[in-house]
């Protein structure tokens, strides 16, 4: 099953704030950042991720 590509963010979660700030200071991470971010909904709603290699690699990449 192939989902449309759509995440919804609240504007009053604390992730919110984190996204403004990465847009105006720090695009490349903000990238990465929407990647795990959508690989998360997408396991939620019981889908694989596109690329879980690349979502493991983010993830060790924000851990160390």
């Amino acid at each position: 099953i192939k989902a449309e590509k759509v995440l919804e963010i609240n504007g009053n979660h604390p992730i919110y704030a984190k996204i403004k700030d990465l847009y105006e200071n720090d695009k490349d991470k903000l990238k990465e950042l929407s990647e795990v971010l959508f690989a998360s909904a997408q396991m939620i709603e019981g889908l694989l991720p596109d690329n879980p290699t690349r979502l493991a690699d983010l993830l060790v990449n924000f851990i160390a």
